[in-house]
Order: structure tokens, then sequence, then C-alpha cells
């Protein structure tokens, strides 16, 4: 859980979240992982590799509370 709020806040403070939103939105379910770990989101502080399995959960959750 710590990670997806590490996640959403990365998403929330991105100055282009709201264009992100909409490619996100558009990106088939299966490709959401990558886009979310390209955006830098699913990175930890410290980390040089995001984390796969929170940038799932984070793309979903960030669907979740935009729709």
């Amino acid at each position: 859980i710590r990670w997806n709020v590490f996640c959403l806040g990365r998403f929330n403070q991105d100055p282009e979240k709201d264009e992100k939103l909409e490619a996100l939105k558009k990106t088939n379910t299966w490709q959401r992982r990558d886009y979310v770990e390209k955006q830098g989101w699913a990175t930890m502080s410290g980390e040089k590799e995001p984390d796969s399995s929170v940038a799932i959960e984070c793309a979903n959750r960030i669907l979740q509370i935009s729709s």
C-alpha cells in the first residue's frame, strides 16, 4: 500500500497529469503497466527500476479515482 501511495503522489505531482491521464485511459489494459513505469511513477526514490506490481495497481487506482 505504501508503494501505491507513493505512485499516486508522483502522478498527482506530474505537471502533465491531465494529459497523461487521458493517454492512460486510451492505453490497452495490458500496456498500462508499461505506461506507468515509463512515467516514473512506480519507481521508488533511490531505486533504479520501477516495481511492475506497483505499476499495475497504480494504473488501476489512478483510473478508479479519476472516473
